[in-house]
């Protein structure tokens, strides 16, 4: 097939059909998420899925046999003809589902937001089906480095090349995955020489679970906050005063430092509980 008609004919027509499928497979896969389990839209949204797995390997397949109709690459080359198209693709449909999910939403069409959409799909805010796109990004970018190091390298190096694609790209993401606190608390016990323990921030970060009290206290704060701002009341902080939720104006709290003293009774408390405040 000549260079300028690879985009003709049954080829150009399985790559458009693949990327709509591509899509197809991902929207029922997020489509599932939304619905309940075993119901006639999740029965009919699992069809889609099992009818259109095939392609996602087949596009990347089609976006490395895209790359190899060039023959011999150049770098510019491949930026130009090959990367920037597809990253030109991204925007466009990242841009695409952004103002098409504001209208859903009720909002309207303007060329500010349109513009808007587009600047936020190119630093990387798009949906998370066009996932598909970034990989082939990268393949276009290392191709011409790929394509020197192939038509060159000896079988050894092929076979190093590829046992080091498989260790990082499948083994030790594998490893990590399956024994995180392996790869992450080894290494921190290893070099500082103490007991290291994987644990993941959240409610612990202040004691412990939460209580009842807790989410309890957490609702009347954030229905007051709610209530600031259907009254068009803002420069107020909520607070929580005598067991009663209460509208703090900013610039009484803004600037201002509550010191404690490195006398009072919690401070020597913690200190003997072994919790250190830097000095």
């Amino acid at each position: 097939m000549a260079r300028g008609d690879r985009n003709m004919g049954w080829p150009g027509f399985f790559r458009v059909f693949t990327v709509l499928c591509a899509m197809m497979l991902l929207l029922a896969q997020s489509g599932q998420q939304q619905v309940a389990a075993g119901s006639g839209a999740w029965q009919v949204l699992s069809v889609y899925e099992g009818l259109t797995c095939w392609a996602v390997p087949a596009l990347f397949m089609l976006g490395g046999m895209l790359a190899l109709e060039e023959g011999r690459p150049q770098v510019s080359a491949s930026l130009l003809g090959l990367a920037l198209p597809t990253f030109c693709l991204l925007v466009f449909w990242g841009a695409v589902y952004a103002v098409v999910s504001h209208l859903l939403g009720g909002g309207l069409l303007s060329w500010r937001g349109v513009w808007a959409a587009l600047v936020s799909a190119a630093k990387g805010n798009t949906y998370f089906h066009l996932w598909v796109l970034y990989p082939l990004i990268g393949l276009y970018l290392v191709h011409p480095v790929l394509h020197r190091f192939t038509a060159s390298a000896s079988r050894g190096e092929m076979r190093y090349f590829l046992g080091l694609c498989l260790l990082f790209a499948s083994l030790l993401p594998l490893w990590t995955a399956l024994r995180p606190e392996s790869a992450v608390a080894a290494q921190l016990e290893r070099l500082t020489g103490q007991e290291a323990r994987v644990t993941v921030p959240g409610h612990y970060q202040r004691g412990g679970p939460a209580c009842p009290y807790d989410r309890v206290f957490a609702s009347r704060l954030g229905a007051e906050a709610g209530k600031l701002i259907m009254d068009g009341q803002y420069g107020f902080m909520v607070g929580y005063r005598n067991r009663e939720v209460v509208r703090v104006p900013l610039e009484d709290v803004a600037g201002k430092l509550k010191e404690v003293s490195p006398d009072a009774s919690i401070v020597q408390e913690a200190k003997l509980l072994g919790i250190s405040f830097g000095n």
